[in-house]
């Protein structure tokens, strides 16, 4: 575990990755990819809050032999 104290930049904190497995389509609607990515996005302006922060999402699904 890394510790961050008051100064310090926040680049020095490993990356988190979240990783969701699923056996159903989350976003159905959106895409038909097995796999999607998802950053933390500003509203107006699209930046990146911080390129350490991941969101994926796998369909396992897709590979169900039917």
């Amino acid at each position: 575990m890394t510790l961050i104290f008051s100064g310090q930049d926040y680049s020095e904190i490993p990356p988190t990755i979240m990783i969701t497995i699923l056996h159903y389509p989350l976003f159905s609607q959106e895409t038909d990819r097995f796999h999607a990515v998802f950053h933390l996005r500003e509203d107006h302006e699209h930046f990146i809050w911080s390129p350490h922060i991941e969101f994926h999402a796998i369909d396992l699904s897709q590979f169900m032999v039917k």
